[in-house]
């Protein structure tokens, strides 16, 4: 298992996902005191951000959304808004 590179922000039940190498991320997470960890593999770290949403749900990290590859980060905020919608329906 990897080493935790959570911090303060991204320890409440928040996916915080950062960059590893090449076209892999690592998204991680606390929930209830248990650690959670996946590795994604994506173009680029917003994408990583939208599959992490799509397969494990929750929230991710936004920081920076708007400053992601051309539709990327469009995408990553739609998908975002979505899952909290579905979450509170």
């Amino acid at each position: 298992m990897a080493k935790p590179f959570l911090r303060g922000y991204a320890g409440r039940e928040v996916w915080y996902v950062v960059h590893v190498g090449g076209n892999q991320y690592l998204a991680e997470r606390t929930v209830n005191g248990k650690y959670e960890s996946h590795y994604v593999s994506a173009h680029c770290l917003a994408c990583a951000k939208t599959h992490t949403l799509e397969r494990y749900g929750g929230r991710v990290d936004l920081r920076g959304w708007h400053k992601a590859h051309t539709m990327c980060g469009f995408f990553l905020k739609a998908t975002q808004q979505a899952v909290v919608e579905e979450s509170n329906a």
